[in-house]
C-alpha cells in the first residue's frame, strides 16, 4: 500500500490553517493509502526515519514573505544531509496557503520547492496554491459552497498523489468575490482589536504616534 507523509510546515503546528488542508487531504486519501502525519514546526526534523519510510511527501505550509518559512527551510537543509548519504525514491507535492485572496501569490514558494527537489534529485509532483487562508477553517464544514473551489482542487491533488504522477500547478480561491473576503477580514480585525481593548482610531495610528 502507498505510504504518504503529510507534512505540516506551519509554525503553529496543529492549530493552523495548514492543518485544515491536511485534514481535508486525509479524508480524500485515507481509504487508499497509509498516512503518516509529520510536523515540522521546530526547525528540525524529529524523526527522519519515519519520513523516509514514505514514498510520497506532501508539504503543506503558509507563505512567509513570498517564500518558504525559515523554520521549514532549516528542515529542508537537514533533509539534504540525509539524502547525500542515501538517495530515496520519493515524489514531492506542495500546498502553499496564504491570507491574501489571490492564490497566485504562492507561486514563488512553490518554485522554491520544485528547485529544492531538483537539487536533491527528488521527483516533483505538483504544486497547489491556496488563497483566502482566513477561511480555511470552513473546510471542516464539508461541501461548504464558499470552499468548493478549494475542495475540488485538493481532490485533484489527491488523485495525483495516489497515482504518483506529475501535473501542472493549480490555484484555488474561495467561491466569493475578493471584495467580500476583504470586508470579512476587516471585520474580523476590528473584532479582535476590540477584544484587546483597541479602538478604530488606534488601528489608524502610525508607528511612533502617541
Amino acid at each position: 500500500m502507498l505510504k504518504v507523509a503529510l507534512i505540516n510546515g506551519s509554525p503553529k503546528a496543529e492549530r493552523s490553517n495548514s492543518q485544515h488542508i491536511i485534514d481535508e487531504l486525509k479524508e480524500e486519501l485515507k481509504e487508499d493509502c497509509r498516512i503518516e502525519e509529520i510536523p515540522m514546526h521546530t526547525g528540525r526534523v524529529e524523526n527522519p526515519r519515519k519520513l523516509f519510510s514514505c514514498s510520497v511527501w506532501v508539504f503543506v505550509f503558509p507563505l512567509y514573505v513570498d517564500a518558504v518559512p525559515s523554520h521549514l527551510l532549516r528542515c529542508l537543509q537537514q533533509l539534504e544531509s540525509y539524502m547525500a548519504l542515501e538517495q530515496p525514491s520519493v515524489t514531492v507535492y506542495a500546498v502553499v496557503q496564504n491570507g491574501f485572496y489571490e492564490a497566485e501569490q504562492n507561486q514563488p514558494a512553490m518554485e522554491m520547492m520544485e528547485n529544492w527537489c531538483a537539487r536533491c534529485y527528488l521527483n516533483w509532483g505538483m504544486g497547489v496554491g491556496v488563497g483566502g487562508g482566513g477561511m480555511l477553517t470552513m473546510l471542516d464544514q464539508k461541501h461548504n459552497f464558499c470552499m468548493l473551489n478549494i475542495e475540488e482542487t485538493l481532490g485533484s491533488l489527491a488523485e495525483c498523489i495516489l497515482e504518483e504522477k506529475n501535473a501542472p500547478v493549480q490555484f484555488a480561491e474561495p467561491n466569493l468575490p475578493r471584495k467580500i473576503y476583504q470586508l470579512a477580514a476587516e471585520k474580523s480585525l476590528q473584532k479582535t482589536a476590540k477584544a484587546n481593548g483597541l479602538t478604530r482610531e488606534d488601528l489608524r495610528k502610525r508607528a511612533g504616534e502617541d
